[in-house]
Formats: structure tokens, C-alpha cells, sequence
């Protein structure tokens, strides 16, 4: 272990749901480098170092890589805005495909193994769920640009590993953004909402995918993973178990269709991801959703949300 204490993790994205995770997995056995565009972490760091970066600017990121020349970089940086993907369509490639185009340059040439985080959404959604060897047909702007970024990287000759994972949720400092917290939220105020039940996915837990990520990592696994959790329901259904963990009046939960929300993007509505192979090759167990929303509850209690 102290050999591998020695081994320098950068992470981006690191005051995000899932970069929080991601530090913590790895922090207490390398060294961390946690980054991202704030000035300052999101929360207390006793056992990661923090430097603010835009890994839209190429020189700067060029500078950090080259300074801390780490063993392996963990992008979790990304723009995730679905439908504000559609508007701000510059931004979203600039983040999720020309950033990594730039970053897996860069760290080739230090031989740095490079981990993407990419999504189901580069699927269609007609025939789901996806193994790893699907054929990608994204029908919106997010999904086409994280496409392009797993293209990148695998173009690139440098050693990587893509996990692929649909619907992150989890509970972090300063994170309001998942569609777990939002039906918490939302039935804790009493708010009726109204919840797709053509839209079909196995949520993931945001710790789950960090702690895989680290295994993945520690083994040397290589190519395209999928993780997910293991139920394949719909969003209305995901709702309601959500309701039914927490004690809310699940009555405030309408079902509607994704037409009916007349939102910018399409969305996949029978999707979701075959995870046989990282179960198989890392020998991990992956979360139902009663344990992952009891894992919220605990990781509420520790942090302002």
C-alpha cells in the first residue's frame, strides 16, 4: 500500500456528485489532486489537494497535467444539462468533446491512463437495455457529444478506460441537481410532480460508480464498462419507491408521458445498461435501490445539501 500511496489520482470535476465520490474513493490510498473550475473545494479536503481548473483552457490545463504529471486523470467534468445542451450547443462540446480531445493529447504524451465517464444517452432508447457492444445512435445533443468523446479517446492511442452510467444520483455538498434529491425535495415541500413513466433505466448511485471506478483502476482494467444499479424500472416507479423509502405521500406523484413535459431534447425511453461484464471482470455487487437511497439517507445526514 505504500507504493501505491505514491500514485498521483487527478480528478476533474471534483466538487461535482460524482467527483466528490471519486476523491473519496481514492484518497485514502494515493494521492489525490481534486480540481475544478471554483476557486476553492466545495467542502474540507484533509487528504486531497485542491487546484482550481477549466479543463476548457488548454493552457492551463496543459500546465496542471504537466505539473503533477499524474499516473491517471478521472474525468468528471462534464456539462450535463440535457435540454440546456440543446440551446448552449458550443458549450456542451467545448466541455464534454473538445476538452477531452485536448486533455487525452496532452496526457499522452506523459502516459497518463485517462478515465471518461460517459453515458447511456448515446444510445436511441429503442431496444435497451445496452451491452458494451451496442451500436450508439443518440438522439439529442448531450448524448452526441458525450459520443464523440468516447470517440476521442478511443482514437487516441492512449491507455483508457470509459464507464459508461444512466441516471446518477446521490447526496453531496453543495449537489441539488439529481433526480433523487429533486423528488425528495419536492415531496418534502408538499409539491405535486408530475414523473415520466416511458422512460425506462436502472439509476445509479453515484458512490457505487466511484468505488468501481477505484477497483477498476487498482485492477488495470482497461476498454468500455457499463455500471448501473440492478433495477430496470421507469422514472414514475423509481418515484415511488423514493416516496415510499422516505415516508412521503406518494399522491403528490402524477404519471405522465415525456411528451407531455415538452422538453428541449428527446430522451431515450427504453434504456438502461447490461452491467454482466463489470460484475463478471471485477467482481463488484452492485446496488438495488433501496440500498442506494439508504446510502443517501446516511450521506444526507452528513453534508449540506
Amino acid at each position: 500500500m505504500s507504493a501505491q500511496s505514491e500514485k498521483r489520482i487527478l480528478v476533474t470535476g471534483a466538487n461535482g456528485l460524482l467527483g466528490q465520490k471519486v476523491v473519496d474513493a481514492f484518497a485514502p490510498h494515493f494521492r489525490v489532486i481534486a480540481t475544478g473550475r471554483e476557486e476553492k473545494s466545495v467542502r474540507p479536503l484533509t487528504s486531497a489537494t485542491y487546484q482550481q481548473l477549466d479543463i476548457t483552457d488548454k493552457p492551463a490545463m496543459k500546465e496542471c497535467f504537466q505539473s503533477y504529471e499524474p499516473e491517471i486523470v478521472v474525468n468528471c467534468a462534464a456539462y450535463t444539462d440535457v435540454d440546456q445542451a440543446e440551446v448552449e450547443k458550443k458549450v456542451a462540446w467545448q466541455v464534454n468533446a473538445a476538452a477531452v480531445k485536448k486533455m487525452v493529447r496532452v496526457l499522452r504524451r506523459i502516459g497518463t491512463k485517462f478515465v471518461q465517464i460517459s453515458t447511456d444517452y448515446i444510445f436511441d432508447g429503442t431496444s435497451g437495455p445496452y451491452d458494451e457492444s451496442a451500436r450508439p445512435e443518440p438522439i439529442n445533443y448531450y448524448g452526441t457529444s458525450k459520443l464523440a468523446a468516447e470517440n476521442e479517446v478511443k482514437a487516441s492511442g492512449i491507455e483508457h478506460l470509459i464507464l459508461r452510467t444512466n441516471v446518477l444520483y446521490g447526496a453531496a455538498e453543495s449537489v441539488n441537481s439529481n433526480f433523487v434529491l429533486w423528488v425528495m425535495q419536492s415531496l418534502e415541500n408538499n409539491t405535486p410532480i408530475r414523473v415520466v413513466d416511458d422512460q425506462y433505466n436502472n439509476a445509479t448511485l453515484a458512490n457505487g460508480l466511484a468505488e468501481c471506478i477505484a477497483i477498476a483502476c487498482v485492477m488495470n482494467v482497461h476498454d468500455v464498462y457499463n455500471y448501473a444499479g440492478t433495477d430496470l424500472i421507469n422514472r414514475y416507479e423509481f418515484a415511488l419507491k423514493i416516496a415510499d423509502y422516505f415516508d412521503y405521500d406518494a399522491d403528490l406523484i402524477t404519471p405522465c408521458k415525456t411528451e407531455e413535459l415538452n422538453q428541449h431534447a428527446d430522451r431515450p425511453r427504453k434504456s438502461g445498461l447490461i452491467t454482466d461484464k463489470v460484475v463478471k471482470n471485477l467482481h463488484i455487487q452492485l446496488y438495488d435501490t433501496e440500498a442506494g437511497l439508504r446510502q443517501v439517507e446516511k450521506d444526507l445526514q452528513q453534508c449540506e445539501i
